[in-house]
């Protein structure tokens, strides 16, 4: 028993020797040059899913004149799954990952604006201005909770899930988790006044630009980077998204056009960096930011690291996959 219990300790001594060198050898302060980034590998897209304007199945709801003009956000599982916020038409549609419709799912209203998708395939909606809720459904439509959402929380800037909780993200600078009553509570207090960008799984995000187009990125929680930034010649406007994978990667989209006047779905305006847990840009991709309709949420990426963006036209609904 004695040398039974001398063996189990020198294990848990060497595990905790292992993840504290795992803990200090963690990259920081990340430099990233986007001038300097020939030589990375250029992520090629695939048009996945092209639908027209209309209510047929396959089809997506428009409405020019109205507040919610289209198709709000996209979001994707594990299986590659794309799952497209159709609320005009009061439905999501689900598509395969080779871009086939799959299902179609009925939904109580036209006011949601953005989606998100758990581990277990439940779905989940938010509609931040109307009714000021976020909504499970399972895949047969039927709602299995309502959250709701306080009304000093505001203004709404996006939907989360992690560990099984329920977030909302307010102005691109905290993060609030919601329950089933009517308060929620606050999680994450973000101390720079001027942040934006979204917070990925598993960790938040304090991202900002200065006045010469830099982005500096804080990472917290459990991802292994602790802070990067991101320079360059080419000017950074804003930052669309920030997603993370299984893998640890980190994935930034960065929009590079100053105005809507520089928007040309001809030309790639939006760069993406695929940040590795090492800290480098192991891959990059190009997106056009021309839209013709407003979206909720432009960028998801699944849990095995895919790349969706939708996209609007004249014509209607694109969505293309890296």
């Amino acid at each position: 028993m004695k040398r039974l219990f001398l063996s189990v300790f020198l294990s848990l001594i060497i595990i905790f020797a292992l993840i504290s060198g795992a803990y200090l050898l963690r990259p920081t302060n990340i430099n990233i040059n986007i001038d300097k980034l020939q030589n990375v590998k250029s992520e090629q897209r695939v048009l996945l899913i092209q639908g027209s304007w209309g209510k047929d199945k396959g089809q997506f709801g428009i409405d020019e004149s109205g507040w919610l003009p289209g198709p709000m956000s996209l979001a994707s599982d594990a299986n590659d799954n794309v799952f497209l916020l159709d609320q005009l038409n009061s439905r999501v549609q689900i598509f395969s990952d080779r871009g086939q419709l799959i299902d179609v799912l009925k939904i109580d209203n036209t006011t949601y604006e953005d989606i998100a998708i758990d581990d277990d395939g439940f779905i989940y909606l938010l509609d931040p201005v109307e009714n000021r809720l976020v909504r499970k459904f399972n895949r047969h439509g039927k709602i299995i909770r309502t959250y709701r959402i306080a009304s000093e929380v505001q203004p709404i800037s996006g939907l989360l899930l992690s560990d099984n909780k329920v977030y909302v993200e307010v102005a691109h600078k905290k993060l609030y988790s919601v329950g089933t009553n009517l308060k929620a509570s606050r999680t994450s207090d973000q101390k720079k006044p001027e942040l934006t960008g979204r917070p990925g799984e598993d960790f938040t995000t304090e991202a900002e630009i200065n006045s010469n187009g830099e982005v500096n990125a804080e990472i917290k929680g459990h991802y292994p980077i602790d802070a990067i930034k991101i320079t360059g010649s080419a000017n950074v406007y804003s930052i669309i998204s920030i997603n993370s994978d299984n893998d640890e990667n980190l994935y930034i989209t960065l929009n590079t056009a100053k105005t809507d006047a520089q928007f040309d779905q001809n030309k790639d305006r939006l760069l993406g960096l695929v940040i590795g847990p090492d800290g480098l840009v192991n891959k990059k991709f190009s997106a056009s930011n021309d839209y013709y309709t407003s979206h909720f949420r432009k960028i998801t990426v699944s849990s095995n690291g895919t790349i969706f963006q939708m996209q609007t036209t004249k014509k209607g609904v694109l969505v293309w996959r890296w």
